[in-house]
């Protein structure tokens, strides 16, 4: 009398590929979420009016993903100007998410001088009136944890369905 192991050794073997995948598989879901916090940031940045050269809107970044900052100088007037160098510039990677302990981590910054006052809020220049901050990115992170929940079961499901079916 035999016994026909294929769909236990088969079973084991998605075990094991779920256990290899799953770091890559969360800390891509973890970039698409910044990615979609980002792009609101920018939405509400537009929204509220809150552009004046695109510097600030376009200078948002991701991890360790970097923006080489050009800085000019207008020879009439002095001022000076900076923009993106989008040759020298590196785009955010799964390798963007950190690890912390048991934490995952991942950033958005803007290294912009200014953008945490255009977020936070700032005494004008007499020192005397507050300026409320736009608060872009604290809005837009709100919203896309709202939704993390969902989307990641949605991933999650999809994802169990392609490693089973492979």
């Amino acid at each position: 009398m035999g016994f026909d192991y294929s769909e236990f050794k088969k079973y084991a073997e998605s075990i094991k590929k779920l256990q290899t995948e799953w770091d890559s598989f969360i800390k891509k879901f973890l970039l698409d979420m910044a990615l979609r916090a980002l792009r609101r940031t920018k939405e509400i940045q537009r929204d509220k009016q809150a552009v004046d050269t695109g510097l600030m809107m376009n200078s948002w970044q991701i991890g360790n993903g970097k923006n080489v900052l050009i800085e000019s100088e207008d020879k009439e007037t002095g001022d000076v100007s900076y923009t993106i160098d989008k040759l020298k510039s590196i785009e955010a990677t799964i390798e963007s998410v950190t690890r912390k302990g048991n934490d995952l981590l991942i950033t958005i910054y803007n290294p912009v001088e200014y953008a945490s006052y255009v977020e936070y809020g700032h005494l004008d220049r007499s020192r005397t009136k507050w300026i409320e901050g736009r608060y872009m990115v604290t809005i837009a992170i709100d919203e896309i944890e709202s939704q993390i929940p969902a989307r990641f079961q949605k991933a999650f499901e999809k994802w169990i369905k392609e490693l089973i079916t492979s």
